[in-house]
């Protein structure tokens, strides 16, 4: 009879904690993708709290075998960067170090937010190169709050202008 109650204790003591928020930390950081002039893509970010601490790409082809994890490179930034930031989805920047090689071919491509070591959280944005081609400069594809027209009825990407996906402004 022992047993049963400290089984109980425990199990609602797991409830407690998962409602607790044991998840990863909530974040209102946002990333969406354009092109620049020459239209290769630019990853483009909003963080006014500095909570990201990384951005992953993966990349799924459109048959990708089972067993398969999809391909990846990670842009780390150390310190967190407080505020807006874009870089070149290819290279990189000075703030964004780039980790690994991007991935490229035919199929999905995801970019997530990291505001905790070893997870991917909040913020992401799905794309194909045929999306990006879609794009022009100063256009931003995203899945934010951000005001912006929605591509399709019913999904949840937008475009926008890079001044919309930006606000408000950090303060």
């Amino acid at each position: 009879m022992r047993r049963g109650k400290v089984a109980w204790v425990g199990v609602i003591g797991c409830l407690v904690m998962s409602l607790a928020g044991c998840g990863p930390r909530w974040s209102k950081a946002t990333v969406g993708i354009t092109v620049d002039d020459t239209g290769k893509p630019v990853l483009v970010l909003r963080d006014c709290d500095a909570d990201v601490l990384r951005v992953s790409v993966t990349h799924r082809a459109p048959e990708p075998p089972t067993t398969a994890d999809p391909a990846s490179v990670d842009y780390i930034a150390s310190p967190p960067v407080k505020g807006t930031a874009q870089f070149s989805l290819l290279t990189g920047s000075s703030s964004w170090r780039m980790a690994g090689q991007m991935p490229q071919g035919v199929g999905e491509y995801t970019a997530y937010l990291a505001v905790e070591e070893d997870r991917r959280s909040w913020g992401t944005v799905r794309f194909t190169l045929s999306d990006l081609e879609l794009l022009k400069p100063g256009q931003v594809w995203h899945q934010s709050a951000a005001a912006g027209t929605t591509i399709t009825p019913g999904t949840s990407e937008k475009v926008s202008t890079i001044e919309q996906f930006f606000e408000p402004v950090c303060g």
